[in-house]
């Protein structure tokens, strides 16, 4: 990245903030390893062990090269989990657990007084579990369940303003999230599904001021299909649930609360085709 900020007075060009000329390259090796046995054949287990990573780079707002580049985000993650199936495949029930460790896990910070920028928290553990059920009862009708639930928090972390949020959640990342649906397809081309899809409580940003409380959002579709042919009619968020997609605190207007709200109530139609 290369930069110059000039301020130019009574036609006078004076730099106004150090020039920045920064590079960066890297060469990384991820290596990932996985074992599964199997007991029967409706009982696996697996193991996996893997590394992640994440680009450095370079903030273009910081006015120093020292607060601009920002570190890569490396991290590994453990998994342990069983994939089962009974009744001649119409009952199939997964559980997996995983655990991941980061370093220099990478945050947008606000350095004062208003600069936005990428900093890295020095560490953030995540862990959780992962439970999905699906299930053929009768000729054409399934049914699916999901459950997650992510523990994700800052290990260590002090932000630009000095304040350690060590502890404090992870942005855009939901304790809890949840599925349920049914779906019925008919041997005369008769279609129908309806699906709830669930979130619990979110924090937008690394303070854990802006967030969004739980709540679930009900889609549903029937249709007719022919042999390579069909017509549908959908409506997503059925019940036209209000609800955040993004939110953060104005320090410049009485430390309100903004963000954005996210689709409403959306009902149309929709004709597929196979050739």
């Amino acid at each position: 990245m290369e930069r110059q900020s000039l301020l130019e007075l009574a036609g006078v060009r004076t730099p106004a903030a150090p020039d920045i000329n920064l590079s960066d390259s890297n060469n990384v090796i991820l290596p990932k390893v996985a074992i599964d046995y199997r007991f029967n054949p409706n009982v696996l287990i697996y193991g996996s062990i893997g590394r992640g990573y994440k680009n450095g780079g370079f903030s273009s707002l910081p006015s120093t090269p020292e607060a601009a580049a920002f570190d890569p985000e490396r991290s590994w993650t453990y998994e342990i989990g069983t994939k089962t199936n009974w009744f001649n495949d119409r009952l199939l029930a997964n559980l997996s657990l995983f655990y991941t460790r980061v370093k220099d896990y990478q945050v947008i910070d606000f350095i004062p007084p208003n600069i936005s920028s990428i900093t890295n928290a020095e560490s953030a553990n995540i862990w959780g579990l992962e439970v999905e059920v699906k299930a053929q009862p009768a000729t054409g009708l399934n049914l699916n369940a999901g459950l997650g639930y992510t523990n994700a928090k800052y290990d260590r972390y002090t932000n630009g303003a000095g304040i350690n949020l060590g502890e404090n959640r992870l942005s855009n990342t939901p304790e809890l999230t949840y599925n349920l649906g049914a779906q019925y397809r008919s041997p005369n081309g008769f279609f129908s599904r309806v699906e709830l899809q669930g979130f619990g409580t979110t924090f937008f940003e690394e303070t854990n001021q802006a967030k969004r409380s739980p709540f679930g959002l009900v889609n549903a579709r029937i249709g007719y299909e022919f042999d390579n042919f069909g017509i549908y009619l959908f409506s997503n968020n059925l019940f036209d649930k209000t609800y955040l997609t993004s939110s953060f605190k104005n320090r410049f207007d009485g430390d309100r609360f903004y963000g954005g709200i996210g689709e409403g109530r959306t009902i149309g139609v929709q004709v597929t085709t196979q050739f």
